[in-house]
C-alpha cells in the first residue's frame, strides 16, 4: 500500500482497510538511517525467521526514507 501523506495516515487507511492487522509485527521506516537498518542481510533472515513461523508482517515507510 502506498499513501501520499503522514505515517499516522498510513496506519489508519492501512487498519481501515484490513491491510493491516492487530496480530501482525509492524514495522516503521521514516529515515534514510532506519531504512539502511532494516533493510540488510539480518532484516532477511527475520524475515525468513516469521515465515516460518507464520507470523505477519507488514512495514511503512515515509517517502523521505526512500531517497
Amino acid at each position: 500500500m502506498l499513501t501520499g501523506d503522514k505515517l499516522e495516515t498510513a496506519w489508519n487507511i492501512g487498519f481501515s482497510c484490513q491491510l493491516l492487522t492487530e496480530d501482525m509485527i509492524i514495522f516503521e521506516v521514516s529515515t534514510e538511517k532506519e531504512a539502511e537498518e532494516i533493510f540488510n542481510f539480518e532484516f532477511i533472515e527475520k524475515n525468513d525467521e516469521m515465515i516460518k513461523n507464520g507470523q505477519k508482517w507488514a512495514l511503512i515507510v515515509e517517502a523521505t526514507a526512500l531517497a
